[in-house]
């Protein structure tokens, strides 16, 4: 396969590909739909697990749950943060102030996530636990705040500012 030449040494065509709109708006509509199903069940199972901290079921629920949800942010914020944010801010008749809202929920997303990472849903204590499921919770109801917004407005309008270039 014919490979490009970067700084660091070579990468492949496929690679770059995976990089260009088209491709990156795909990738993200797959993993949105990825995310659903664990997000809904993180979303309940947290808010319960925080008043429960106890019980070893829910602990078990909530750490399952996190670790597809954790797992497909990882990828999914590099390539908003990186990619999809600012090509959606170079794009004319992408409101500033959607791009800012999103890069402010982003930013917290990353917040939250930095310190829910730090505990252990089942083998921390009663307290860690408790307020790692309340951060958990305010995660999901931030990361449903992006995919609604991507879903709605951000993804259908560089669909359509990308394909209305590709036929001119």
């Amino acid at each position: 396969m014919p490979a490009n030449t970067t700084e660091g040494g070579s990468v492949s065509k496929q690679t770059v590909q995976q990089h260009e709109p088209h491709a990156l708006l795909f990738n993200i509509a797959t993993e949105l739909d990825r995310l659903k199903r664990p997000l809904a069940t993180l979303t309940f199972s947290a808010a319960s697990l925080e008043r429960e901290p106890e019980n070893r079921e829910l602990r078990s629920t909530v750490a399952s749950s996190w670790a597809e949800v954790s797992s497909i942010i990882g990828r999914h914020s590099a390539k908003a943060d990186q990619v999809l944010l600012e090509e959606a801010a170079l794009r004319p008749g992408f409101r500033p102030q959607l791009i800012e809202r999103l890069r402010t929920r982003v930013r917290r997303l990353h917040s939250l996530y930095s310190d829910i990472v730090k505990v252990s849903f089942e083998a921390g204590t009663n307290a860690e636990v408790a307020e790692a499921a309340r951060q958990a919770h305010s995660l999901a109801v931030v990361l449903d705040d992006i995919i609604t917004t991507e879903e709605g407005d951000v993804l259908p309008m560089l669909r359509r500012l990308l394909f209305a270039s590709k036929t001119h």
